[in-house]
């Protein structure tokens, strides 16, 4: 017996109920950080054999489509990784430039100028007492200078190490997590109405923030799961 009018009917009007709640779900997370667009597919229902002549049994929704871009989620991470380390670099170097205090008059460059002219001026006038004071106080002073720019590049190699450290910790959480929804991801797949694609988007918000720690980059698995690489070293495999 074949199936009746009124339940594919009933088929027909659930299925294309979902299609409206996931366009109603896509409206909503318009502004929702991660979130990608999403759409039912449906698909033709098993087809039933009556009597030697198959019958069709409506309409379901096969799956839930997510409107990703494997090559501009990959670009949106390289570019991310390289920002930050923009953003990285431009911060030490105004520190470093802090330091230096180049070009101006409590520069090294200008202090040590100085010294050698003064040198230079004493080598002709050995004598004159005033001017071995003055040299005796400006070697002094440069030699002030050189110790507080050891400080203080200290102070910004100690601050670049706590960084890093941080990077680390940071980084070997997001691995686990991406793991972890490596596993979520493969569970859930192969059910249509499953939160695969909440878990994708998600995932996908984890791989952009450890592109911005280090530069990692994946490769799809057929489950859905991805594998993280980071020069060449693997960090996550299924």
């Amino acid at each position: 017996m074949g199936i009746p009018s009124l339940e594919i009917g009933k088929r027909a009007l659930i299925a294309q109920r979902l299609g409206l709640d996931v366009t109603g779900n896509n409206i909503a997370n318009v502004n929702t950080p991660g979130y990608s667009r999403r759409s039912a597919i449906l698909e033709e229902g098993s087809p039933i054999n009556v009597s030697g002549k198959y019958l069709g049994s409506g309409s379901l929704v096969s799956k839930l489509q997510s409107f990703r871009n494997e090559f501009i989620d990959k670009e949106i991470r390289s570019a991310g990784a390289r920002l930050t380390g923009y953003e990285s670099d431009i911060e030490f170097y105004q520190r470093i430039e802090s330091v230096l205090a180049e070009p101006s008059d409590l520069g090294v460059g200008e202090m040590t100028s100085e010294y050698f002219n003064l040198f230079n001026e004493l080598s002709l006038n050995p004598e004159n007492q005033a001017l071995r004071d003055h040299v005796i106080e400006h070697s002094r002073s440069l030699a002030q200078r050189f110790n507080a720019m050891a400080t203080d590049f200290a102070a910004v190699r100690s601050d670049a190490l706590k960084q890093l450290d941080q990077g680390v910790t940071s980084a070997n959480k997001l691995i686990e997590e991406i793991a972890q929804y490596n596993q979520l991801i493969s569970n859930s797949s192969a059910d249509p109405t499953s939160q695969s694609q909440t878990y994708i988007d998600e995932r996908q918000q984890k791989l952009e923030e450890l592109s911005k720690i280090m530069h990692a980059t994946s490769a799809d698995e057929k489950n859905g799961s991805v594998n993280v690489f980071a020069n060449g070293i693997n960090l996550v495999t299924g």
